[in-house]
């Protein structure tokens, strides 16, 4: 168990968790807006396709790139912005927007994570509650089945719920759920090998550059 320590105020301390929690929340609802007002004049599909394909992307030698994508439920709660917004234009995003957005996306989660650890604190029995304890409700809170996450599970459901479906599949679109699958993972595959080329490209370009620029600062000319 947490011990108090003997000067420990806990009119005071409420008080700072309130104030704490209340700037949480002003945070994530003025972040939440801004959102909003990126969101509104961008193809949603196309958004939520390039974020979807970024969380998948992992970059040679990066591992955890993008892993913030992967771990937090921030195309949910894109998706959710998309569906809320319902003014759907046709222009797709470049790739400042995309990661303006991303940005925002993060800031939003790190307040949303504030918001939950402050929502259990409050409660009255939190200084008794072992910090064990605590972090396993929060993890229960936070936690949520994210297929970005643990693909392997998405790929079970479908096969096991929807593969039942294969006959109708195969009458109305030509494939089963297995080969959508195995569609998919072509697909990210090669969208993988394109962008580590380019970024490979990228590095051998600057690297080049970097090397002319100090070639011609040596040029006394």
């Amino acid at each position: 168990m947490m011990n108090k320590p003997k000067n420990f105020d806990e009119k005071e301390w409420k008080k700072k968790l309130e104030e704490a929690h209340d700037f949480a929340l002003y945070k994530k609802e003025e972040i939440k807006q801004e959102l909003e007002s990126q969101i509104k004049d961008i193809d949603p599909v196309e958004l939520l396709s390039h974020i979807s394909l970024l969380s998948q992307f992992f970059p040679e030698g990066k591992p955890e790139s993008n892993q913030d994508l992967r771990e937090k439920p921030i195309l949910h709660f894109l998706a959710g912005l998309c569906l809320k917004n319902g003014n759907y234009s046709n222009r797709h995003p470049d790739n400042q927007e995309i990661g303006k957005i991303i940005e925002l996306l993060n800031k939003y989660f790190i307040y949303h994570s504030q918001d939950l650890i402050f929502q259990s604190a409050k409660k009255e029995q939190v200084s008794e509650i072992d910090s064990l304890i605590l972090c396993a409700r929060l993890q229960k809170i936070i936690s949520q089945i994210n297929p970005s996450i643990y693909p392997f599970q998405l790929e079970n459901l479908l096969k096991n719920v929807f593969g039942r479906l294969d006959n109708y599949f195969i009458g109305k679109v030509g494939f089963s759920v297995a080969d959508a699958l195995n569609f998919g993972q072509k697909i990210i595959k090669r969208y993988e090998r394109l962008l580590n080329k380019r970024l490979n490209e990228a590095i051998e370009a600057q690297e080049i550059f970097v090397f002319t620029i100090d070639e011609f600062c040596k040029d006394e000319k």
